[in-house]
């Protein structure tokens, strides 16, 4: 077996023996856990580093991380070749890490330098010792928080374990809280430290989590709220030990040329993102004001003081024999951030006192930040300002998208056709570039980086609406999607910094509020208002612009939840807080459903149905919200192999849609009500797919499958293109157009799944709106719109089957005994039904003892 992997440096940097990780998809039965995977590079092949992340049925390897080391000139491009075959002569990496720990202790040896932590100093570096060379040792070095009443507070790691460990790369995760807050919870951490072999330098993440629950009152989720937490800084603190810096070197991006100086003291603060919108509303705090006043950052050297608009900061602080290099990821998009030093010290503030305004973390949010530390005796300044910028701007990459399509990984994938082409091209081109459309309502900010604007909703509009769209219809697989056919870089950074949004904001990550929604996904801003107070949550009752009526009120639905996009990120870099959010999700699906976590549970105990309804909580029949729960918990089967999440994925099935439905009764016809029937349909085929991977002919492949036939043939007989259904519609947008792919992805895996004489039928069709997607988009003024560009995005990427291609595809008949349709009754109308009878009871009793007094 043999993998491709082009590289390309395009940030002027030269990149010697570094270390990357990727994942890769690999055929079936190609690579086994004991196999070793090398790396060609120059002439000789090099050993790598693997991890599985998940497999298929026979138990080879489906999908591997793999970390290997690599060298890139500037502005060079290279093809890597990875190989698993064993007559390989193969050298090992010089160098390898070896970690101990004893009690609170950890050391961590790169084969370059040695780093030591003492949990019982919060985790932090007690001291670094480099090539053997004379011990650089650290004091007072710790995470604090300062709160809304100016006190202090002190991080305390309670658990520490190696997350990854690796010859080559290693990751030391520790949790823990603020304990000395009047609510602990309210100020919990996450913290991980990755160590590369041969490397001076580390990689720190630090995630700010509020695990209170909101208190959303009247189903408001507006600033403010009980359960936040507010606070006036955050900060790392770095001091070292008998050393005196005298010297530093700060780059202001890799454009912008070198600033240097004494060390005596100096800071470089950011306030706003230095964009056309910076005093944008998107930016208020809990009072509705946006705090900010400075269109950009100040730097100050040397008591030098110069202004600009955005910068991306990598430090060098230095004296005769040592040199320590600092940089944060997203510096000035994450504003405000600032970073002071001294003439022994260094403080990187992801809170800044001086920002004109108490910071609200609110209740089940959380926030990651990432920094790298190098610690150098032997290169110079610029060379250790050189290797931060590298790690700012890691080297692009590109895989073969001709080894995707058609692959055994992605069967289906295929973004070939023209017309499909054409339409991604022009939706992107130019000023509809999405990374520009970030500047229209500033797009930035600890809070908002990596999120998407919802430019459809403010369509004759004086002024844009500020509105969120938090991956709905999975954006972040869209991306992906575009990045693996076009291999352009942009689309992985988008779906980069989008996954790591959601991750952190749109995920209600408590365990304390009701199983309905805790773990789960807030929906978009609310139609047609700003989001006003309610940032990423959706339901405000303070709209800053134009936004019309009183808020609905609510929270996270199963209507919105959309997780391929985060597992192929997983599967793609190895992030495990990637993996950790598709099974929040997933358990929050199979928690919402489960009766004895209700409210109800005294009075009634059976399922509760929020898993499986669609627009109204009595309809459980084929929709968005059973669709959405079935993607989820296929993902999550895909990462565990529990049977608890496909038992869960066949009970909806089994509820939602049946081979004798009368389908008439449903009202597919009325699409304001019943479009989403096409997402679920779609799940079914991925259902589908999963049972022939693993060979499993059985009672609920034959249902599933004869229920996805009955009902392509009412779609055949009965589905128009929306443009043709205008008058069915309140109001007909750009998005009903791009919907019509979602039927043509159907009548394409139907025809897959048919009897070989209706193949043609169902493939006709499916060319047909294919086609006509396409076809009624571009010929509206906003194709390019964020909502019909995610659509296509993610689940236009396939091509209509060619009949011959399925001539080999066969599936025998099936002779279950399906019995007839069966209505299902959800917990709350079984609880109200109870009290109704309970109450009736009261009432005749009531009559009865009246009655008695007259007699």
């Amino acid at each position: 077996m043999k993998i491709s992997l082009k590289l390309k440096e395009a940030d002027g940097i030269n990149r010697v023996e570094e270390l990357m990780t990727l994942g890769f998809p690999l055929p079936k039965s190609a690579f086994h856990k004991e196999d070793s995977l090398s790396v060609k590079e120059g002439s000789e092949y090099v050993k790598t580093q693997t991890s599985p992340l998940s497999y298929w049925p026979d138990g080879s390897i489906k999908w591997l991380l793999v970390d290997f080391p690599y060298t890139l000139r500037s502005e060079e491009e290279k093809n890597l070749e990875f190989s698993n075959d064993s007559s390989i002569v193969t050298n090992e990496y010089p160098y390898s890490i070896k970690i101990q720990n004893t009690q609170e202790k950890w050391s961590i040896h790169t084969g370059k330098a040695q780093f030591k932590l003492d949990l019982g100093q919060q985790g932090v570096l007690s001291s670094i010792q480099i090539s053997g060379e004379s011990e650089v040792r650290f004091k007072n070095s710790r995470w604090v928080l300062i709160d809304e009443f100016n006190e202090k507070h002190f991080a305390q790691v309670q658990k520490s374990y190696l997350e990854t460990e690796g010859l080559l790369r290693s990751t030391l995760r520790m949790e823990g809280c603020f304990p000395s807050l009047k609510n602990p919870d309210k100020g919990k951490f996450l913290m991980k430290m990755t160590f590369w072999a041969g490397s001076t330098s580390c990689k720190v993440e630090w995630t700010l989590w509020n695990a209170e629950r909101a208190q959303h009152r009247k189903g408001v989720w507006d600033l403010g709220d009980s359960g936040s937490l507010m606070f006036k800084s955050q900060y790392f603190k770095l001091e070292c030990e008998e050393r005196s810096f005298t010297h530093v070197l700060v780059t202001r991006d890799k454009k912008e040329p070198l600033t240097q100086g004494a060390c005596s003291r100096g800071s470089i603060y950011q306030e706003s993102s230095g964009g056309e919108n910076y005093l944008s509303h998107n930016h208020v705090n809990q009072r509705g004001e946006v705090p900010h006043d400075l269109p950009g950052y100040k730097l100050l050297i040397d008591s030098k003081e110069e202004e600009g608009k955005r910068i991306e900061p990598a430090v060098v602080l230095s004296e005769h024999d040592l040199s320590v290099g600092i940089a944060l990821d997203s510096f000035w998009q994450n504003f405000p951030k600032s970073f002071d030093w001294s003439e022994n010290k260094f403080k990187l503030s992801f809170f800044p006192e001086v920002y004109p305004s108490l910071f609200e973390l609110q209740g089940g949010e959380r926030k990651t930040h990432r920094f790298y530390l190098i610690f150098n005796t032997q290169e110079n300044k610029e060379q250790i300002a050189t290797k931060l910028r590298s790690f700012l701007n890691p080297v692009n990459f590109s895989y073969d998208s001709k080894e995707w399509m058609g692959s055994d990984v992605s069967p289906n994938f295929n973004g070939s056709d023209a017309d499909y082409k054409k339409y991604i091209h022009q939706s992107v081109n130019g000023n509809n570039g999405l990374l520009n459309r970030r500047e229209l309502i500033d797009e930035y900010g600890w809070r908002n980086f990596g999120e998407l604007y919802s430019d459809h909703e403010s369509v004759n509009q004086e002024e844009p609406f500020v509105s969120h769209f938090n991956n709905q219809y999975d954006a972040i697989l869209g991306f992906i999607n575009q990045f693996i056919l076009s291999g352009d870089s942009q689309w992985w950074v988008l779906a980069r910094d989008l996954a790591q949004h959601v991750m952190d904001i749109d995920i209600y990550h408590t365990e304390k509020d009701k199983s309905a929604y805790n773990g789960g996904l807030f929906w978009h801003t609310e139609h047609y208002r700003d989001a006003g107070l309610s940032t990423h949550r959706t339901y405000t009752n303070k709209p800053l612009v134009g936004g019309k009526g009183k808020s609905l009120g609510g929270g996270p639905s199963n209507e919105h939840n959309y997780t391929s996009g985060l597992l192929n990120y997983y599967y793609l870099s190895g992030d495990l807080n990637a993996k950790e959010a598709v099974l929040e999700l997933a358990n929050w699906v199979v928690n919402m459903e489960d009766g004895k976590k209700s409210v109800f549970r005294f009075i009634d105990s059976s399922d509760t149905g929020l898993s499986s309804n669609t627009s109204s909580p009595l309809f459980h029949g084929p929709g968005r919200g059973s669709g959405n729960s079935i993607n989820a918990l296929l993902d999550a089967f895909q990462l565990t192999q529990d049977m608890k999440y496909m038992s869960a994925v066949e009970k909806i099935i089994l509820r939602c849609v049946h081979p004798k439905e009368k389908i008439d009764r449903l009202h597919l016809d009325e699409p304001e009500f019943r479009w989403s029937y096409l997402v679920f349909l779609q799940m079914l085929t991925k259902y589908l797919d999963f049972k022939v991977e693993n060979k499993q002919s059985d009672f609920m492949f034959h249902y599933a499958r004869e229920s996805l036939l009955h009902y392509a043939e009412w779609m055949v007989n009965n589905e128009k293109p929306y443009s043709k259904l205008k008058d069915k519609l309140v109001i007909w947008s750009e998005t009903w157009s791009a919907q019509d792919i979602r039927k043509s992805y159907v009548l394409n895996m139907a025809a897959k799944y048919s009897h070989a004489t209706q193949r043609a039928l169902y493939l006709n069709k499916a060319k047909y709106f294919y086609k006509k997607c396409l076809e009624d988009l571009l010929n509206q003024k906003t194709f390019y719109f964020i909502r019909p560009l995610t659509i296509l995005l993610a689940y236009g990427c396939f091509k209509p089957f060619d009949e011959k291609e399925l001539s080999n595809i066969s599936f025998p008949d099936s002779n279950e005994n399906y019995g007839e349709p069966k209505s299902f009754t959800p917990q709350k109308a079984k609880v109200k039904k109870k009290l109704l009878l309970v109450g009736g009871l009261i009432l005749i009793l009531l009559i009865i003892y009246k009655g008695n007094q007259y007699l």
